[in-house]
């Protein structure tokens, strides 16, 4: 873990520490302190309430996704992108309201860079970027903006490699006032696990916060361990199909999204003219229920209003940089509709987004139930509409035009807090992804449909309580600052015949507080019992331990809390 933001900036001139230390505070975040505990405020009691914020570490690098500008999808190599153009493009950034919505990466993508010199640092083209990497970068801080640069892993995309210049590179980029890498396999090849390892500890080594973005596809289970992003697809094109295709690649990755840690299904295509109006919705509204990276990739001078409205739109944005940096789960799939939700930090709120892949309008009836809400009446509202949405007591219905996107905000009831000694499958979690089949209550995981698991058995030990998962998973309950521990057996249940690896994750409030490293079908169960004591949240994570997702049965046996017995 990297230290924190303002105790990572190199040593320089005062004017430019003090410059830099305002670029700092707007790339770390305000999650870049510790969130203290709400507490009850009436006849100055002292008495914890649950007010359902996030609490996010201070060192946390990339708290949010990040949001910004790359002119790669609307110029490419193309001559026109100098470094005139992008400073136009920084000044129609701030004048549109862009950088006020969050949008603070200026990133220079490929193109821009020359053979290394004799001391084998980079070089970049003094014709296309007369002012020097260093002179971009102060420009940007000065004006509340950060830098993003570009490099590929090996010799290729006709910039010089990385792999064998991790500490010389990762020097000049603290040098410069670098603030994010995008650090790219070459076409064909996937990342290299040790040279993104080799590059992630030379960044770290500079003690300056530079967010790493690795686009190495496909999608391996090591990365979310080394970098802040990384791509989960081959790069997006302006077309109807990619941006499907995208979606689709994401999606199944949710579990291992959380504050820090990103899937990235690309940049943005919306004001390039390519997608309908309804698509660039669909790439907009989809991306942030992802807590994707928003990189707009047009031409920010040549934007029109339509375009400046979507891409400023402060309700939909609040879905990708809501606190609890979660990824929308895929609860349902009704004909040609996905329907996408996750909690957000806020009691009673979901996020949601329905969109449709087909040529038809489509109607969708959603309960409150299957956004892990409490009976009872609940607000929604139209994030494009900017408008109340009338919804039953149970539920809504919405139309869903085709190639569109429905982007909702819903208000209704979190379920009760856990109360005393008790089962985790006796409670209502509160978000909940599984690899295979759903999550299954006091049995294994039957991958297929639900109920359709067998009697939990961890070495031969039979369990009549706790949770059946599949790796990747990820499920969370709310705990309210009112629970003290959490006990579990964890372990690959013994109906995979021995064969399965997996690793098991206990988060809360932004912090691992276990790892029972790879575990196989047939290492013995580990026993948990940690401190939850004022946690306000329990994250529960099985990673996949590094092979495929075969046979991952992953068990919470006897999972429990113990908590206060007072409501």
């Amino acid at each position: 873990m990297r230290s924190s933001c303002l105790d990572r900036r190199p040593l320089r001139a005062a004017a430019a520490a003090a410059a830099l230390a305002a670029a700092l505070v707007i790339a770390c975040g305000r999650e870049d302190v510790e969130l203290a505990p709400a507490r009850a405020s009436s006849g100055g009691s002292d008495a914890v309430v649950d007010d359902c914020s996030a609490s996010v570490p201070g060192a946390l690098l990339a708290a949010r996704p990040p949001l910004g500008w790359n002119g790669y999808n609307a110029f490419g190599c193309s001559s026109e992108l100098n470094e005139a153009k992008v400073k136009a493009n920084v000044d129609a950034l701030v004048d549109s309201g862009m950088l006020a919505a969050g949008y603070q990466y200026v990133n220079l993508d490929q193109c821009w860079q020359l053979p290394r010199s004799q001391a084998q640092t980079r070089v970049f083209d003094a014709a296309r970027l007369p002012g020097g990497v260093a002179g971009l970068a102060q420009l940007l801080h000065d004006r509340g903006l950060l830098l993003g640069l570009f490099a590929p892993i090996g010799d290729c995309l006709g910039t010089p490699a990385g792999d064998g210049f991790e500490a010389v590179d990762a020097q000049s980029y603290a040098e410069w006032g670098v603030d994010y890498l995008k650090y790219v396999a070459c076409p064909g090849r996937a990342a290299e696990r040790a040279a993104v390892e080799r590059l992630e500890a030379a960044l770290r080594d500079t003690e300056r916060p530079i967010v790493l973005s690795l686009a190495g596809p496909p999608f391996a289970e090591w990365m979310p361990r080394v970098a802040q992003l990384w791509r989960t697809s081959v790069n997006v094109a302006p077309r109807w199909e990619s941006i499907v295709e995208h979606i689709d690649e994401t999606t199944p990755l949710a579990a291992y999204a959380r504050p820090g840690a990103f899937n990235d299904p690309d940049m943005l295509e919306i004001g390039n003219h390519a997608l309908t109006e309804s698509e660039e919705r669909v790439q907009l509204a989809v991306w942030s229920i992802l807590s994707a990276p928003l990189l707009a990739g047009n031409d920010l001078t040549a934007m029109d209003e339509t375009t400046r409205a979507m891409l400023t739109n402060a309700d939909v944005i609040a879905l990708d940089q809501d606190p609890l940096g979660l990824q929308g789960a895929l609860i349902r799939r009704e004909g040609d509709v996905d329907v996408l939700a996750k909690p957000l930090a806020s009691c009673g709120a979901r996020g949601v987004v329905l969109w449709n892949r087909g040529v038809s309008p489509a109607q969708v009836t959603l309960g409150w139930s299957e956004l892990w809400l409490a009976a009872g009446p609940a607000k929604v509202q139209d994030l494009w509409a900017h408008a109340d949405v009338p919804a039953e007591p149970d539920g809504v219905t919405v139309t869903v035009p085709p190639h569109d996107a429905v982007a909702l905000r819903v208000t209704g009831s979190e379920p009760p807090l856990p109360l005393g000694e008790v089962y985790l499958s006796d409670l209502p979690w509160t978000y909940a992804v599984s690899g295979f089949g759903p999550i299954e209550l006091d049995t294994s995981n039957g991958e297929d449909e639900a109920a359709d698991g067998r009697s939990m058995r961890l070495r031969g030990a039979a369990y009549n309580k706790g949770i059946g998962a599949h790796a990747p998973s990820l499920i969370r309950y709310r705990l309210g600052q009112k629970c003290s521990r959490f006990m579990a057996d964890v372990g690959i249940d013994d109906e995979t015949g021995g064969f399965g690896t997996a690793e098991f994750e206990i988060w809360a409030d932004g912090t691992k507080l276990f790892d029972s490293g790879v575990v196989t079908g047939r290492t013995p169960s580990k026993r948990v019992d940690i401190d939850v004591t004022g946690r306000r949240e329990l994250r529960l994570f099985v990673d996949t331990g590094g092979d495929d997702y075969g046979h991952d049965h992953a068990d919470w046996a006897d999972a429990r809390l113990s908590c206060d017995t007072s409501p």
